[in-house]
């Protein structure tokens, strides 16, 4: 009986001890929230060039430029700043990129607003995560709006930091 014992607590314990030093989530977004694409997305109306101004770690700054290719029924992203992104994506369900480049990553149109002027763009990963606006000036109700939907999607807005003040 006692040997029982004695064998039963050192699985146990190692149990106990793999548990311990199992990492804590360290991304910025809780994958295990379902993430959807929003409805109004247009890619005609979503073409041009947007400032992104605040972004998720690492901080990211600068333009991102979308242009539309309706002949082939998808879009092309332009980017210094964000080169992980950069390249064609066909046009999933409204909202969602789906890449044409080997093991790149989908984007989703989280939300935009209604006149096309402010958006929240990411990937399910949460490797990349981004405001975007047509100007460096966001409205403060826009940007309390985009706040709202990165958090109802599992990101962690307070790692969200502005890139233009």
């Amino acid at each position: 009986m006692r040997r029982r014992g004695l064998l039963y607590f050192p699985s146990c314990l190692a149990v106990i001890i793999l548990t311990a030093c199992t990492p804590a989530p360290t991304g910025v977004r809780d994958t295990s929230v379902p993430m959807g694409a929003t409805t109004r997305f247009d890619p005609l109306q979503f073409e041009g060039t947007w400032q992104i101004v605040a972004s998720f770690d690492p901080v990211r700054a600068g333009p991102l430029t979308i242009t539309v290719a309706p002949e082939v029924v998808g879009v092309s992203v332009a980017s210094n700043s964000v080169p992980e992104i950069v390249g064609f994506y066909d046009l999933g369900s409204p909202g969602v990129l789906i890449p044409r480049t080997p093991g790149a990553e989908t984007l989703v149109v989280m939300w935009v607003d209604e006149e096309f002027q402010t958006a929240a763009l990411g990937t399910p990963s949460g490797s990349f995560g981004a405001v975007l606006n047509r100007s460096t000036k966001i409205a403060p109700d826009k940007g309390v709006a985009v706040r709202e939907i990165f958090e109802f999607y599992g990101w962690d807005v307070s790692r969200l930091k502005r890139t233009y003040k």
